[in-house]
Protein backbone atom coordinates (compact mmCIF):
# COMPACT_ATOMS: atom_id res chain seq x y z
CA UNK A 1 0.00 0.00 0.00
CA UNK A 2 3.36 2.37 1.05
CA UNK A 3 4.25 1.84 -1.96
CA UNK A 4 1.25 2.84 -4.63
CA UNK A 5 1.06 5.77 -2.17
CA UNK A 6 4.97 6.74 -3.19
CA UNK A 7 3.89 6.35 -7.20
CA UNK A 8 0.50 8.39 -6.81
CA UNK A 9 2.75 10.74 -4.85
CA UNK A 10 5.62 11.10 -7.48
CA UNK A 11 2.86 11.01 -10.45
CA UNK A 12 1.27 14.12 -8.79
CA UNK A 13 4.59 15.69 -8.32
CA UNK A 14 5.52 15.11 -12.06
CA UNK A 15 3.45 17.84 -13.26
CA UNK A 16 4.85 20.95 -11.21
CA UNK A 17 8.13 19.55 -11.95
CA UNK A 18 7.95 19.59 -15.45
CA UNK A 19 6.22 22.89 -15.40
CA UNK A 20 9.08 24.46 -13.27
CA UNK A 21 11.65 23.00 -15.56
CA UNK A 22 10.03 24.63 -18.93
CA UNK A 23 10.05 27.77 -17.08
CA UNK A 24 13.48 27.59 -15.84
CA UNK A 25 14.40 26.25 -19.72
CA UNK A 26 12.57 29.38 -21.14
CA UNK A 27 14.33 31.87 -18.71
CA UNK A 28 17.35 30.55 -19.82
CA UNK A 29 16.78 31.06 -23.44
CA UNK A 30 15.27 34.60 -22.55
CA UNK A 31 19.15 34.84 -20.41
CA UNK A 32 20.33 34.52 -24.41
CA UNK A 33 17.60 36.84 -25.91
CA UNK A 34 19.07 39.63 -23.56
CA UNK A 35 22.60 39.23 -22.73
CA UNK A 36 23.32 42.04 -25.75
CA UNK A 37 20.53 44.65 -24.86
CA UNK A 38 17.15 44.71 -22.76
CA UNK A 39 13.72 43.34 -24.37
CA UNK A 40 11.20 45.88 -23.79
CA UNK A 41 7.72 44.08 -23.70
CA UNK A 42 5.25 47.06 -23.66
CA UNK A 43 5.79 50.19 -21.11
CA UNK A 44 5.76 47.75 -17.69
CA UNK A 45 7.88 45.30 -18.15
CA UNK A 46 11.31 45.61 -19.78
CA UNK A 47 13.74 42.35 -19.17
CA UNK A 48 17.32 43.20 -19.02
CA UNK A 49 20.20 40.76 -18.23
CA UNK A 50 19.70 41.22 -14.18
CA UNK A 51 15.94 40.64 -14.32
CA UNK A 52 16.54 37.29 -16.31
CA UNK A 53 19.65 36.08 -14.13
CA UNK A 54 17.56 36.60 -10.98
CA UNK A 55 14.67 34.95 -12.57
CA UNK A 56 16.36 31.99 -13.63
CA UNK A 57 17.78 32.05 -9.79
CA UNK A 58 13.85 32.11 -8.48
CA UNK A 59 12.90 29.30 -10.87
CA UNK A 60 16.13 27.11 -10.06
CA UNK A 61 14.89 27.10 -6.26
CA UNK A 62 11.08 26.55 -6.95
CA UNK A 63 12.63 23.44 -9.15
CA UNK A 64 14.79 21.97 -6.73
CA UNK A 65 12.72 22.25 -3.87
CA UNK A 66 10.05 20.43 -5.98
CA UNK A 67 12.68 17.38 -7.24
CA UNK A 68 13.94 17.69 -3.21
CA UNK A 69 10.60 16.40 -2.17
CA UNK A 70 9.42 14.43 -5.28
CA UNK A 71 7.50 11.38 -3.86
CA UNK A 72 6.81 13.43 -0.55
CA UNK A 73 4.92 16.42 -1.10
CA UNK A 74 4.97 19.18 -3.81
CA UNK A 75 5.20 22.76 -3.15
CA UNK A 76 1.36 24.59 -2.61
CA UNK A 77 0.14 27.20 -4.85
CA UNK A 78 2.06 29.93 -2.34
CA UNK A 79 4.72 28.96 -3.36
CA UNK A 80 4.06 28.98 -7.18
CA UNK A 81 2.23 31.74 -7.25
CA UNK A 82 5.14 33.87 -4.89
CA UNK A 83 7.56 32.83 -7.79
CA UNK A 84 5.43 34.39 -10.39
CA UNK A 85 5.01 38.06 -8.27
CA UNK A 86 8.42 37.53 -7.51
CA UNK A 87 9.32 37.68 -11.60
CA UNK A 88 6.91 40.43 -12.41
CA UNK A 89 8.94 42.23 -10.06
CA UNK A 90 11.96 41.81 -11.80
CA UNK A 91 11.07 42.82 -15.20
CA UNK A 92 8.86 45.56 -13.74
CA UNK A 93 9.92 48.89 -15.00
CA UNK A 94 7.57 51.03 -12.47
CA UNK A 95 9.41 52.27 -9.07
CA UNK A 96 6.76 50.74 -7.13
CA UNK A 97 6.02 47.66 -8.44
CA UNK A 98 9.45 46.04 -7.21
CA UNK A 99 8.68 46.62 -3.34
CA UNK A 100 4.63 46.14 -4.16
CA UNK A 101 5.41 42.12 -5.45
CA UNK A 102 8.06 41.25 -2.91
CA UNK A 103 5.61 42.47 -0.48
CA UNK A 104 2.94 40.49 -1.64
CA UNK A 105 5.17 37.43 -2.67
CA UNK A 106 6.16 37.65 1.54
CA UNK A 107 2.54 37.56 2.55
CA UNK A 108 1.43 34.67 0.57
CA UNK A 109 4.53 32.52 2.07
CA UNK A 110 4.09 34.09 5.69
CA UNK A 111 0.42 32.34 5.34
CA UNK A 112 -0.41 29.63 7.28
CA UNK A 113 -0.14 26.23 5.13
CA UNK A 114 -3.72 25.18 5.76
CA UNK A 115 -7.40 26.43 6.92
CA UNK A 116 -6.89 26.61 10.74
CA UNK A 117 -10.53 26.22 11.31
CA UNK A 118 -12.07 28.58 14.10
CA UNK A 119 -9.08 29.51 15.28
CA UNK A 120 -7.44 30.75 11.91
CA UNK A 121 -6.83 34.15 13.39
CA UNK A 122 -4.28 33.22 15.64
CA UNK A 123 -2.41 30.39 13.00
CA UNK A 124 -2.34 33.81 10.90
CA UNK A 125 -0.41 35.67 13.96
CA UNK A 126 1.83 32.83 14.30
CA UNK A 127 2.81 32.62 10.35
CA UNK A 128 3.26 36.62 10.06
CA UNK A 129 5.23 36.27 13.23
CA UNK A 130 7.62 33.83 11.84
CA UNK A 131 7.96 36.16 8.91
CA UNK A 132 8.59 39.26 10.80
CA UNK A 133 12.06 39.76 9.02
CA UNK A 134 10.77 39.44 5.22
CA UNK A 135 7.92 41.62 6.27
CA UNK A 136 10.54 44.25 7.69
CA UNK A 137 11.81 43.75 4.63
CA UNK A 138 9.11 44.91 2.64
CA UNK A 139 8.61 48.13 4.72
CA UNK A 140 12.07 49.28 4.19
CA UNK A 141 12.07 48.57 0.73
CA UNK A 142 8.71 50.37 0.51
CA UNK A 143 10.63 53.47 2.07
CA UNK A 144 13.37 52.81 0.02
CA UNK A 145 11.85 53.12 -3.70
CA UNK A 146 9.17 55.23 -2.34
CA UNK A 147 11.87 58.10 -2.09
CA UNK A 148 12.81 57.23 -5.37
CA UNK A 149 9.61 57.89 -7.07
CA UNK A 150 8.93 61.12 -4.50
CA UNK A 151 12.08 62.26 -6.28
CA UNK A 152 10.61 62.09 -9.66
CA UNK A 153 12.19 58.68 -10.81
CA UNK A 154 8.34 57.16 -11.54
CA UNK A 155 10.18 54.22 -14.02
CA UNK A 156 13.93 53.04 -13.18
CA UNK A 157 15.11 53.37 -16.67
CA UNK A 158 13.88 57.02 -17.70
CA UNK A 159 16.99 59.48 -17.80
CA UNK A 160 18.25 61.54 -15.05
CA UNK A 161 17.16 58.51 -12.48
CA UNK A 162 20.60 58.76 -10.83
CA UNK A 163 19.82 62.10 -9.22
CA UNK A 164 17.61 60.43 -6.86
CA UNK A 165 20.10 58.13 -5.58
CA UNK A 166 20.02 59.48 -2.58
CA UNK A 167 21.59 58.32 0.87
CA UNK A 168 17.92 57.21 2.27
CA UNK A 169 17.19 54.90 -0.32
CA UNK A 170 20.54 53.27 -0.07
CA UNK A 171 20.20 52.05 3.18
CA UNK A 172 16.31 51.27 3.19
CA UNK A 173 17.29 49.04 0.43
CA UNK A 174 20.44 47.84 2.04
CA UNK A 175 18.12 46.89 5.52
CA UNK A 176 16.25 45.45 3.14
CA UNK A 177 18.42 42.97 2.01
CA UNK A 178 19.79 42.57 5.63
CA UNK A 179 16.69 41.37 7.08
CA UNK A 180 15.67 38.43 5.37
CA UNK A 181 19.42 36.96 5.98
CA UNK A 182 19.51 37.74 9.64
CA UNK A 183 15.85 36.28 9.80
CA UNK A 184 17.22 32.86 7.99
CA UNK A 185 19.91 32.78 11.02
CA UNK A 186 18.16 33.55 13.85
CA UNK A 187 15.14 30.75 12.55
CA UNK A 188 14.74 28.20 15.14
CA UNK A 189 13.53 24.74 14.24
CA UNK A 190 10.46 24.66 11.78
CA UNK A 191 8.51 21.38 9.86
CA UNK A 192 10.23 20.51 6.69
CA UNK A 193 8.89 20.99 3.29
CA UNK A 194 8.92 22.08 0.29
CA UNK A 195 7.05 25.61 0.77
CA UNK A 196 9.48 26.14 3.56
CA UNK A 197 13.03 25.47 1.15
CA UNK A 198 11.28 27.53 -1.72
CA UNK A 199 11.10 30.18 1.29
CA UNK A 200 14.15 29.99 2.04
CA UNK A 201 15.32 30.26 -1.66
CA UNK A 202 13.49 33.11 -2.68
CA UNK A 203 15.34 35.07 0.37
CA UNK A 204 17.85 35.93 -2.32
CA UNK A 205 14.68 38.05 -3.90
CA UNK A 206 15.64 40.85 -2.02
CA UNK A 207 19.00 41.52 -2.98
CA UNK A 208 17.90 42.34 -6.50
CA UNK A 209 16.54 45.68 -5.43
CA UNK A 210 19.89 46.71 -3.79
CA UNK A 211 21.69 45.58 -7.39
CA UNK A 212 19.00 47.51 -9.44
CA UNK A 213 20.65 50.36 -8.11
CA UNK A 214 23.89 50.06 -10.24
CA UNK A 215 21.56 50.51 -12.96
CA UNK A 216 20.80 53.97 -11.51
CA UNK A 217 24.43 55.17 -10.80
CA UNK A 218 27.49 54.29 -9.13
CA UNK A 219 27.60 53.98 -5.14
CA UNK A 220 29.74 55.83 -3.39
CA UNK A 221 33.02 54.70 -1.49
CA UNK A 222 30.80 54.83 1.75
CA UNK A 223 27.72 53.02 0.85
CA UNK A 224 30.53 50.34 -0.81
CA UNK A 225 32.44 49.61 2.18
CA UNK A 226 29.36 49.48 4.76
CA UNK A 227 27.79 47.08 2.43
CA UNK A 228 30.72 45.09 1.71
CA UNK A 229 31.82 45.20 5.71
CA UNK A 230 28.28 44.65 6.50
CA UNK A 231 28.28 41.54 4.86
CA UNK A 232 31.35 39.68 5.79
CA UNK A 233 30.84 40.42 9.57
CA UNK A 234 27.30 38.74 9.15
CA UNK A 235 29.00 35.45 7.33
CA UNK A 236 31.63 35.18 9.78
CA UNK A 237 28.64 35.35 12.83
CA UNK A 238 26.72 33.40 11.02
CA UNK A 239 29.29 30.69 10.60
CA UNK A 240 30.67 30.70 13.76
CA UNK A 241 27.11 30.40 15.71
CA UNK A 242 26.76 27.67 13.38
CA UNK A 243 29.91 25.88 14.94
CA UNK A 244 28.36 26.02 18.35
CA UNK A 245 24.36 24.75 17.44
CA UNK A 246 23.88 21.39 17.68
CA UNK A 247 20.82 21.15 16.23
CA UNK A 248 21.48 20.20 12.46
CA UNK A 249 18.68 22.13 10.91
CA UNK A 250 19.51 25.42 12.60
CA UNK A 251 22.91 24.59 11.98
CA UNK A 252 22.13 24.12 8.07
CA UNK A 253 19.90 27.81 8.56
CA UNK A 254 23.22 29.79 9.58
CA UNK A 255 25.27 28.39 7.24
CA UNK A 256 23.52 29.05 4.01
CA UNK A 257 22.63 32.84 5.46
CA UNK A 258 25.66 33.24 6.04
CA UNK A 259 26.48 32.14 2.49
CA UNK A 260 23.79 34.40 1.68
CA UNK A 261 25.54 37.49 3.40
CA UNK A 262 28.67 36.40 1.66
CA UNK A 263 26.64 36.96 -1.62
CA UNK A 264 25.84 40.55 -0.15
CA UNK A 265 29.43 41.56 0.05
CA UNK A 266 30.23 40.79 -3.25
CA UNK A 267 27.50 43.54 -4.47
CA UNK A 268 29.08 46.03 -1.82
CA UNK A 269 32.42 45.98 -3.31
CA UNK A 270 30.90 47.16 -6.83
CA UNK A 271 33.41 45.70 -9.71
CA UNK A 272 32.81 43.47 -12.11
CA UNK A 273 34.78 40.65 -9.99
CA UNK A 274 32.17 41.73 -6.86
CA UNK A 275 28.90 41.48 -8.91
CA UNK A 276 30.23 38.07 -10.72
CA UNK A 277 31.11 36.70 -6.86
CA UNK A 278 27.69 37.28 -5.82
CA UNK A 279 25.78 36.50 -8.95
CA UNK A 280 27.59 33.30 -8.60
CA UNK A 281 26.97 32.90 -4.70
CA UNK A 282 23.77 33.48 -5.01
CA UNK A 283 23.54 30.01 -7.14
CA UNK A 284 25.71 28.33 -4.91
CA UNK A 285 23.66 28.85 -2.20
CA UNK A 286 19.97 27.58 -3.85
CA UNK A 287 22.64 24.72 -3.83
CA UNK A 288 22.97 24.50 -0.25
CA UNK A 289 19.68 25.02 1.07
CA UNK A 290 18.81 22.08 -1.43
CA UNK A 291 21.37 19.74 0.12
CA UNK A 292 20.64 21.07 3.65
CA UNK A 293 16.89 20.03 3.19
CA UNK A 294 17.40 17.23 1.52
CA UNK A 295 19.25 15.81 4.89
CA UNK A 296 18.11 17.81 7.20
CA UNK A 297 13.98 16.44 6.34
CA UNK A 298 14.35 13.16 5.89
CA UNK A 299 16.37 12.31 9.20
CA UNK A 300 15.41 9.42 11.06
CA UNK A 301 15.63 10.14 14.76
CA UNK A 302 15.48 6.06 15.79
CA UNK A 303 19.10 6.07 13.60
CA UNK A 304 22.76 7.34 15.50
CA UNK A 305 24.73 10.19 13.71
CA UNK A 306 26.80 9.19 11.01
CA UNK A 307 30.12 10.62 10.60
CA UNK A 308 30.38 13.66 7.16
CA UNK A 309 30.76 11.30 3.85
CA UNK A 310 31.73 13.10 0.55
CA UNK A 311 28.24 14.62 -0.51
CA UNK A 312 28.77 16.42 2.86
CA UNK A 313 32.20 17.50 1.86
CA UNK A 314 31.14 18.37 -1.65
CA UNK A 315 28.47 20.71 -0.07
CA UNK A 316 30.72 22.66 1.79
CA UNK A 317 34.36 24.93 1.50
CA UNK A 318 35.90 22.22 2.18
CA UNK A 319 36.35 20.88 -1.32
CA UNK A 320 37.98 22.99 -3.75
CA UNK A 321 36.17 22.07 -7.15
CA UNK A 322 33.00 22.04 -5.48
CA UNK A 323 30.42 25.20 -5.81
CA UNK A 324 30.90 26.88 -2.22
CA UNK A 325 34.53 26.95 -2.54
CA UNK A 326 34.23 28.64 -5.53
CA UNK A 327 32.08 30.93 -4.60
CA UNK A 328 34.38 32.06 -1.64
CA UNK A 329 37.00 31.94 -3.57
CA UNK A 330 36.00 34.47 -6.24
CA UNK A 331 35.06 37.03 -3.86
CA UNK A 332 38.30 36.74 -2.21
CA UNK A 333 39.86 36.99 -5.32
CA UNK A 334 37.51 40.12 -6.01
CA UNK A 335 38.51 41.90 -2.64
CA UNK A 336 41.93 41.00 -3.11
CA UNK A 337 41.78 43.00 -7.09
CA UNK A 338 39.74 45.64 -5.63
CA UNK A 339 41.96 46.20 -2.49
CA UNK A 340 40.43 45.32 0.23
CA UNK A 341 42.46 43.02 2.35
CA UNK A 342 40.51 42.98 5.10
CA UNK A 343 37.43 42.08 3.96
CA UNK A 344 39.18 39.38 1.71
CA UNK A 345 40.72 37.38 4.97
CA UNK A 346 36.87 37.81 6.65
CA UNK A 347 35.58 36.40 3.45
CA UNK A 348 38.43 33.45 3.90
CA UNK A 349 37.62 32.71 7.82
CA UNK A 350 34.00 32.34 6.58
CA UNK A 351 35.05 30.07 4.45
CA UNK A 352 37.06 28.02 6.73
CA UNK A 353 34.86 27.82 9.68
CA UNK A 354 31.98 26.32 7.08
CA UNK A 355 34.54 23.91 6.21
CA UNK A 356 34.72 22.80 9.96
CA UNK A 357 31.20 22.10 9.86
CA UNK A 358 31.02 18.59 8.62
CA UNK A 359 33.96 17.49 10.55
CA UNK A 360 32.89 18.59 13.73
CA UNK A 361 29.29 17.68 13.90
CA UNK A 362 28.03 14.20 12.87
CA UNK A 363 25.35 14.37 10.24
CA UNK A 364 21.44 13.52 10.48
CA UNK A 365 21.26 9.85 10.27
CA UNK A 366 20.08 7.98 6.76
CA UNK A 367 21.08 8.53 3.74
CA UNK A 368 19.11 10.55 0.67
CA UNK A 369 19.35 10.51 -2.83
CA UNK A 370 18.78 13.69 -3.69
CA UNK A 371 21.39 15.06 -1.47
CA UNK A 372 23.80 12.65 -3.51
CA UNK A 373 22.57 14.27 -6.38
CA UNK A 374 23.05 17.77 -5.27
CA UNK A 375 26.77 17.12 -4.26
CA UNK A 376 27.00 16.07 -8.01
CA UNK A 377 25.41 19.24 -8.54
CA UNK A 378 27.81 21.18 -6.92
CA UNK A 379 30.79 19.45 -8.40
CA UNK A 380 29.26 20.49 -11.90
CA UNK A 381 28.42 23.95 -11.00
CA UNK A 382 32.39 24.50 -9.56
CA UNK A 383 33.92 22.31 -12.58
CA UNK A 384 31.62 24.51 -15.21
CA UNK A 385 31.82 28.24 -13.57
CA UNK A 386 33.63 29.38 -16.10
CA UNK A 387 30.74 28.64 -18.35
CA UNK A 388 28.67 29.93 -16.01
CA UNK A 389 29.93 32.94 -15.33
CA UNK A 390 30.29 33.54 -19.28
CA UNK A 391 26.49 32.41 -20.04
CA UNK A 392 24.94 33.78 -17.42
CA UNK A 393 26.38 36.51 -15.51
CA UNK A 394 29.30 38.43 -17.90
CA UNK A 395 25.46 40.24 -19.22
CA UNK A 396 24.55 41.22 -15.84
CA UNK A 397 28.12 42.59 -15.19
CA UNK A 398 28.25 44.72 -19.41
CA UNK A 399 24.81 45.66 -18.25
CA UNK A 400 25.51 47.05 -15.04
CA UNK A 401 28.84 48.80 -16.45
CA UNK A 402 28.00 52.62 -15.60
CA UNK A 403 27.35 51.91 -11.83
CA UNK A 404 30.84 49.62 -11.42
CA UNK A 405 34.04 50.36 -10.43
CA UNK A 406 36.96 49.85 -12.28
CA UNK A 407 39.15 48.48 -9.34
CA UNK A 408 38.49 44.58 -10.20
CA UNK A 409 38.18 42.65 -13.01
CA UNK A 410 37.07 39.66 -13.74
CA UNK A 411 39.12 37.50 -17.21
CA UNK A 412 37.50 34.34 -18.74
CA UNK A 413 38.54 31.78 -20.28
CA UNK A 414 35.60 29.41 -20.55
CA UNK A 415 37.13 26.25 -21.65
CA UNK A 416 40.33 27.02 -19.33
CA UNK A 417 39.52 29.24 -16.21
CA UNK A 418 38.60 32.87 -14.94
CA UNK A 419 41.21 35.29 -12.57
CA UNK A 420 40.85 38.37 -11.17
CA UNK A 421 43.06 41.38 -11.95
CA UNK A 422 43.35 44.48 -10.33
CA UNK A 423 42.75 48.01 -12.12
CA UNK A 424 46.61 48.12 -13.60
CA UNK A 425 45.29 44.78 -15.27
CA UNK A 426 47.64 42.72 -13.24
CA UNK A 427 46.21 39.61 -12.39
CA UNK A 428 45.90 38.40 -8.73
CA UNK A 429 43.78 35.35 -8.27
CA UNK A 430 43.80 32.43 -10.80
CA UNK A 431 41.37 29.45 -11.24
CA UNK A 432 42.25 27.03 -14.22
CA UNK A 433 39.12 24.77 -13.32
CA UNK A 434 38.16 22.99 -16.00
CA UNK A 435 42.03 22.89 -17.29
CA UNK A 436 42.74 21.51 -13.77
CA UNK A 437 39.67 18.97 -13.66
CA UNK A 438 40.84 17.72 -17.08
CA UNK A 439 44.40 17.29 -16.12
CA UNK A 440 43.43 15.50 -13.05
CA UNK A 441 40.72 12.80 -15.40
CA UNK A 442 44.19 11.91 -17.15
CA UNK A 443 46.16 11.81 -14.14
CA UNK A 444 43.04 9.41 -12.90
CA UNK A 445 43.02 7.50 -16.15
CA UNK A 446 46.55 6.40 -15.93
CA UNK A 447 46.26 5.58 -11.93
CA UNK A 448 43.85 3.15 -13.40
CA UNK A 449 45.58 1.94 -15.67
CA UNK A 450 48.68 1.51 -13.34
CA UNK A 451 46.31 -0.29 -10.83
CA UNK A 452 45.20 -2.54 -13.27
CA UNK A 453 48.65 -3.66 -14.44
CA UNK A 454 49.13 -3.89 -10.67
CA UNK A 455 46.27 -6.20 -10.04
CA UNK A 456 46.81 -8.37 -13.17
CA UNK A 457 50.56 -9.06 -11.85
CA UNK A 458 49.29 -9.85 -8.33
CA UNK A 459 46.62 -12.43 -9.95
CA UNK A 460 49.66 -14.78 -11.48
CA UNK A 461 50.46 -17.62 -8.75
CA UNK A 462 53.42 -16.66 -6.86
CA UNK A 463 55.49 -20.03 -5.87
CA UNK A 464 56.04 -20.25 -2.13
CA UNK A 465 59.53 -19.31 -1.14
CA UNK A 466 61.94 -22.33 -0.04
CA UNK A 467 63.00 -22.60 3.47
CA UNK A 468 66.28 -21.14 4.12
CA UNK A 469 69.53 -23.03 3.84
CA UNK A 470 70.84 -24.53 7.53
CA UNK A 471 74.51 -25.00 6.88
CA UNK A 472 77.32 -22.89 4.89
CA UNK A 473 77.05 -25.18 2.36
CA UNK A 474 73.28 -24.91 1.34
CA UNK A 475 73.76 -21.08 1.24
CA UNK A 476 76.83 -21.87 -1.40
CA UNK A 477 74.19 -24.59 -3.26
CA UNK A 478 71.25 -22.46 -3.23
CA UNK A 479 73.91 -19.27 -4.42
CA UNK A 480 74.54 -21.89 -7.20
CA UNK A 481 71.04 -22.45 -8.87
CA UNK A 482 69.65 -18.89 -8.40
CA UNK A 483 72.57 -17.16 -9.65
CA UNK A 484 73.39 -18.87 -13.62
CA UNK A 485 76.92 -17.01 -13.65
CA UNK A 486 78.22 -17.71 -10.06
CA UNK A 487 79.97 -21.05 -12.06
CA UNK A 488 81.72 -18.89 -14.40
CA UNK A 489 83.68 -16.47 -11.38
CA UNK A 490 84.00 -19.39 -8.92
CA UNK A 491 84.48 -22.40 -10.24
CA UNK A 492 82.61 -25.55 -10.35
CA UNK A 493 81.39 -26.05 -6.33
CA UNK A 494 81.59 -29.27 -5.18
CA UNK A 495 78.37 -30.95 -3.89
CA UNK A 496 76.74 -30.57 -0.54
CA UNK A 497 77.91 -33.84 0.29
CA UNK A 498 81.53 -33.53 -0.43
CA UNK A 499 81.72 -30.59 1.60
CA UNK A 500 81.15 -33.09 5.15
CA UNK A 501 83.34 -35.14 4.08
CA UNK A 502 86.64 -35.25 5.99
CA UNK A 503 89.76 -34.99 3.43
Amino acid sequence: MKLVLDRSARRANALPAALTALALLAALVLCWRVRDQPLPLGGAIRVDALSAFFGVATLAGLLLATLVYAGHAAPSWRAAAAALLLLLGYAATLTLAVPAALALATLLLAGPARPPGAWWHLATLRALGRGAPALLAAACLLASYAALALAGTDRLEQRGAGLALTSGVFWFALLAAVAPIAGLALAGPARPGPTRLCARCFALAWLYPLARLYSLGAWNSGWSLATLLLGVALACWCMLSALFQPQPGVRAARTTAGALALALAGLGLGTNAGVAAACYGMLSVLVLMAGAEAMGGRAVASTPPRRAALPDWLLSTAVPFAAPFVAAWMLIGASMAGGAALPAGGAWLAALLQALGPALWPQPAGRSRARTALAGLSLALGLGAPLVLRGLIEPVIAQLQGGLSLYGDLNIWPWVGLATANSARVPVTTWPSIAVALLMLVLCALVYVVARLGAGGASAPVPEPAAPPETIAGMLQALRRDVPWIDLLLGRLPPEEQLHEPR
